[in-house]
């Protein structure tokens, strides 16, 4: 079985060697190929800028969106802090003051 596959494999190489080596057409076959490969290439690194950018925008929103929740936590607490829950009070039950 080995065998049979290692044959197959030098039989396809030879193919190609010649299809992409031969002396009329293997320059027009070669170019075209790195023609595709940098098309394919051109379109990955847009789609994965694109991706990257769609990535950022919705972290920096999320980001803006924490930043107003806490600001406006913060507010709340320094105008209002009998409000705080009972868990977060200093000294109260499951508040550890010491690291």
């Amino acid at each position: 079985m080995n065998r049979a596959i290692a044959i197959l494999g030098g039989i396809g190489a030879s193919l190609a060697a010649v299809y992409f080596l031969d002396p009329k057409k293997g320059s027009q076959r070669r170019a075209l190929i790195v023609d595709k490969f940098n098309t394919l290439k051109d379109d990955a690194t847009q789609k994965i800028s694109e991706m990257s950018d769609g990535v950022m925008n919705k972290a920096s929103g999320a980001m803006g969106d924490a930043k107003g929740m806490i600001g406006d936590g913060m507010q709340s607490n320094q105008t209002r802090p009998s409000q705080q829950p009972e868990q977060f009070k200093p000294g109260a039950p499951g508040h550890s003051t010491s690291m």
